[in-house]
C-alpha cells in the first residue's frame, strides 16, 4: 500500500495549515487533506493525550478509508494540577478560545512569576486503515502571562509566553512557530516513522 493521500483528523483550520506546512516542509509527495467535519464527542472523552489521539485515528480512518494522522493536545498548567490538560479544547465548557483564556488568565490570579509554569504537549498517532500505525510525542515549556498577547495562532497561543523566543506562540509568524511549538517537536518525530513506514509499504 503506497501512502499517497492521507487525513489529518480535524476541522481546526489552524490545525490543519500547520500540519500542511509540516508536510511540504519535509517535502514528501503526498497529499494531505482535512477531516473537514465534526468528530464525535466520545472520541475524545479519553483520559490521556494518546488515548484520545488513537481513538480520533481510528475513527476518521475508518470513516475516510484513508491512512489518518490524529493528535491530541493541551495546555498543562502546573499550578493547576495539570488543569485544563486532556479538556484543554472543551474545558468548562467553553468553547470560544478567548474566554477560555480569559478564564485561565482568571484562575492564575495572584500566583508568583515563577510559579506559572506550563507545558505545552502533543501526542501524534497515525494509523493505516488496516489498523498498523505509531505514536509520538511532542513538548515544550513556558509560562502562563498575565495578560493576552498576539492575534496569531489558536486555542492558548495567547497566554503562553515561550522563553527561549521571548514572545508568545500568538506573536510569531506560522513558520516561527512551526519550527519550535510542541506540534513541530512531535513531527520531527513523526518524520522518520513515516518515511521508513512508507519505505516498507512500497
Amino acid at each position: 500500500m503506497e501512502i499517497k493521500r492521507l487525513c489529518i483528523a480535524t476541522n481546526n483550520r489552524g490545525k490543519f495549515e500547520e500540519y500542511r506546512a509540516f508536510f511540504m516542509r519535509e517535502e514528501f509527495d503526498v497529499e494531505v487533506v482535512s477531516y473537514g467535519e465534526d468528530l464525535p464527542e466520545d472520541v475524545e472523552r479519553g483520559e490521556t493525550f494518546y488515548e484520545n489521539a488513537i481513538n480520533k485515528a481510528i475513527f476518521v480512518s475508518n470513516s475516510t478509508g484513508l491512512p489518518t494522522l490524529a493528535d491530541d493536545s493541551g495546555l498543562v498548567v502546573h499550578a493547576l494540577n495539570g488543569e485544563p490538560g486532556v479538556k484543554s479544547r472543551r474545558w468548562m465548557g467553553i468553547d470560544d478560545d478567548e474566554e477560555r483564556n480569559r478564564f485561565l488568565l482568571k484562575k492564575m490570579e495572584g500566583i508568583k512569576w515563577e510559579e506559572r509554569k506550563a507545558t505545552f504537549v502533543c501526542v501524534i498517532a497515525f494509523v493505516l486503515p488496516c489498523g498498523t500505525g505509531f505514536f509520538v510525542k511532542g513538548e515544550v515549556n513556558g509560562y502562563i502571562l498575565d495578560e493576552m498577547r498576539g492575534k496569531k495562532g489558536f486555542g492558548y497561543d495567547p497566554v503562553f509566553f515561550y522563553p527561549p523566543a521571548g514572545k508568545t506562540f500568538a506573536e510569531m509568524e506560522m513558520e516561527e512557530k512551526n519550527s519550535l511549538s510542541h506540534r513541530a517537536v512531535a513531527f520531527k518525530k513523526f518524520a522518520p516513522s513515516f518515511s521508513a513506514m512508507r519505505k516498507i509499504l512500497g
